[in-house]
This record gives structure tokens, sequence and C-alpha cells, in this order.
């Protein structure tokens, strides 16, 4: 399916989590200051990153996908999808993945999906593109517990920047 997107020939530009990744950083060094130097470093390793193009969803995800008895049938949320950098597909649902395995209820099942996702993603891209990719989005998710007023919001939040450092193989 990922391979499908990254053929296209599509001329508007998809979403960009490196884009973004700057701002959800800045947000995430105002709330937490005593991680600046922290999310500083994986900015730095995010932004400078090797980068490929192609055709994208633009947000691909589990929740994007329609199953049935096993077999993907189909896709949703395909407005966004345009020229990028296919890893960032990739990386966005490796993140989402990451992010349930460590945060929700649900965790256990996507325990069980990451290591058959990340074999399945993993020779698509370059390493370094789908961890920085991967990281990006992460990035990007750990804005949410602050944003949601979550009681443990800062714990919830460490968790999601120690998952962007195990992204970007740091530590």
């Amino acid at each position: 399916l990922l391979r499908s997107f990254a053929g296209l020939d599509l001329a508007l530009p998809a979403r960009d989590p490196r884009r973004h990744a700057r701002g959800h950083g800045a947000l995430l060094q105002a709330v937490l200051p005593d991680e600046r130097g922290r999310i500083d470093a994986q900015l730095a390793r995010i932004l400078d990153g090797p980068v490929s193009e192609g055709g994208v969803h633009g947000d691909f995800y589990d929740a994007q996908l329609l199953v049935e008895e096993g077999h993907v049938v189909g896709v949703v949320d395909v407005d966004g999808a345009g020229r990028g950098r296919p890893a960032d597909d990739a990386g966005n649902l490796l993140a989402h993945l990451l992010v349930l395995r460590t945060l929700h209820v649900g965790g256990q099942a996507a325990a069980r999906w990451l290591p058959d996702m990340a074999a399945a993603v993993s020779p698509l891209h370059s390493p370094g593109e789908l961890a920085c990719s991967t990281a990006a989005v992460l990035l990007g998710l750990a804005t949410w517990p602050h944003s949601r007023h979550a009681p443990d919001w800062v714990q919830q939040t460490r968790g999601l920047l120690d998952l962007v450092d195990e992204a970007l193989g740091v530590g």
C-alpha cells in the first residue's frame, strides 16, 4: 500500500512532519523548559536527516485503514495525499503504534503489530530517513498530553520524548 502511494505522481505537497517539528519543539520547550537541551538535540537530528521524495498519503497510520478479515480493503483520509517523503508515511505508522504501545489500553495489540510493521516498512526506506520521520511524528504527538490537560501530562510527555530518543537511536 505504501509503495502504491510512493509511485503516484502527485503535484501538491503533502503534510510534512519535519516542517512542523520546529513548532512542536518550541511548544514542548515552553511547557517543559528543563527539556530544552534534549529537544534542541532531537530537532537537530530530525531536521538534518536524509530526504527522498515521492507520492505519500500524508497522514498514514492504523486508524486510516479499513480492514476486513485481516486484510486491508481500503484506506481513508486521502485528502492530504501529495508529494512528500515516503518515509513520512511509514514513520507516521510506526510512531502511532509506538504511542499506542506506550500510553493506551490497546497497547498490547500495538506491541504485537509493531515488529511486523517495522519489518515491512524498513526495507522501503533508508534507516536514517525512517528514524527521522518517525521521530518527527513522535515529537508532534508529544504535544498531545499537555494539550488535552492529562493529569500526568509531564510524565507522559517525557515518556514520548524518550520515544523520540529511541527512534533516533539516542541513549
